[in-house]
């Protein structure tokens, strides 16, 4: 059942983050329909409304929510101020290098990225104890670190990424039918060509941190899950 849940609700996510937003830009924008303006604006009213649903819904402002809010902000008002288009480029480019850099400073501070991922899911205390009884504390600490590095890489090389394919997709001037339609077309593109790549890097990087925890603590996975 929990993960019949989980399933429904990613479903539920790319629906309103990606697949209205894609079929408003794309379909609805033009002066027979709503019309560039408001195609925009309405198109934004799904993701904002998620970000806005799940802080009510966990009762919690995450880093994340706050960025992400503020990125569909920017959107909104590259296209309604009409800026020059190569502003989204910048714009797109700047989430993932932002959330690079606060991974990478996050080593120096009482919330490093890795440690905050896993730390949900794993018994800390007893993962802490069996690499203290093994000797292997510092080499987790020193994983740690090269894990979150490696992290912070992925994203920076996400951020580049992003750019050229914003760039190369969306050309038109803001505040016309055919900038909502590459817009909408970038929004459909983008997870498969820039989100699930760059989940699948943090995924192996993640696992290599759980491989090291396994060999250092002698213990499988299973009996270190919450």
């Amino acid at each position: 059942m929990a993960n019949d849940s989980g399933y429904r609700g990613a479903l539920a996510e790319l629906a309103v983050n990606i697949v209205a937003p894609t079929m408003v830009l794309m379909f609805l924008s033009g002066d027979d329909w709503l019309g560039p303006m408001w195609g925009l604006i309405c198109a934004l009213v799904f993701p904002i409304g998620h970000i806005v649903f799940t802080v009510i819904s966990v009762r919690r402002v995450s880093p994340i929510a706050v960025l992400a809010f503020i990125s569909v902000l920017l959107t909104g008002g590259i296209g309604l101020f009409e800026l020059e288009v190569h502003w989204f480029a910048w714009k797109e480019a700047l989430f993932p290098l932002c959330l690079g850099f606060a991974a990478v400073a996050s080593v120096k501070t009482r919330w490093p990225a890795i440690p905050t991922l896993l730390d949900p899911l794993l018994e800390v205390e007893k993962v802490q104890r069996l690499l203290g009884e093994k000797g292997e504390t510092g080499a987790h600490q020193a994983s740690l670190v090269r894990a979150t590095w490696q992290m912070g890489a992925i994203l920076v090389v996400t951020a580049v990424v992003t750019f050229a394919f914003a760039r190369w997709m969306v050309v038109s001037p803001t505040g016309t039918e055919e900038f909502n339609s590459e817009l909408g077309r970038y929004t459909a593109a983008s997870f498969p060509v820039l989100g699930i790549p760059s989940a699948i890097a943090m995924a192996f990087v993640l696992r290599s941190v759980i491989i090291g925890i396994e060999e250092r603590t002698g213990v499988d996975l299973d009996d270190l899950l919450k």
